[in-house]
């Protein structure tokens, strides 16, 4: 039933006639981080990975400082429950790089990052 929900969002949000040009560009990269929650906890982590990589292009084209940052954490959660730690570290090391150059709240990450593990 979730599936079915996502996917008829994914559908909704790409017809012009329901949502102008704009507003799709900016609620498709919500749509694919629910995406890839779902599959994430049904532990699907090549489909995850997938639909996070979608939304973080997304995000980055709109440049959501934010989103990127929260989707450099999943993207690194992922890479850890796979068991690739190098790669892991190398994404978290690029959020810490954005916390440095002050692009982003510490805060925020902090609360989405221990909000992941619950």
């Amino acid at each position: 039933m979730s599936l079915d929900i996502l996917n008829k969002a994914e559908m909704w949000s790409k017809r012009k006639d329901i949502l102008p040009e704009h507003v799709q560009k900016e609620v498709r990269p919500h749509i694919c981080d629910a995406m890839a929650f779902y599959f994430y906890s049904r532990k699907k982590y090549m489909s995850s990975s997938s639909y996070t990589k979608m939304a973080l292009e997304d995000h980055e084209d709109l440049d959501n400082v934010d989103h990127i940052a929260i989707g450099l954490l999943h993207t690194a959660c992922i890479l850890t429950v796979d068991g690739d730690f190098k790669e892991a570290h190398q994404v978290i090391y690029q959020v810490l790089a954005m916390v440095e150059e002050g692009r982003l709240s510490l805060s925020l990450l902090i609360d989405d990052f221990t909000s992941a593990f619950k």
